[in-house]
């Protein structure tokens, strides 16, 4: 059974507020913090090689890779303007 259609849609009505409901919350905050702990304990900041964010989202981790993709056109379309380059 193909899933896509109805994750596609989930995430395409969750992008405007994607990141102020999930990660403008002290949990949220908290979990920001020890992901980024990690990723910038191993990767470079900003991508010094092309590197792809699979499943980009919002473009929270943007600053790590080259380009993203997202089954989510509006997930793309917020990272697109927090990222636009």
């Amino acid at each position: 059974m193909d899933h896509s259609p109805a994750i596609k849609a989930y995430y395409d009505q969750l992008a405007e507020d994607y990141e102020a409901d999930r990660f403008h919350n002290s949990y949220g905050q908290y979990l920001q913090k020890q992901e980024l702990a990690v990723i910038e304990k191993y990767i470079d900041s900003p991508a010094t090689e092309p590197c792809l964010d699979l499943a980009c989202g919002s473009g929270r981790y943007l600053k790590f890779a080259t380009h993203g993709c997202d089954i989510s056109p509006k997930m793309i379309a917020v990272a697109k303007a927090q990222h636009p380059d």
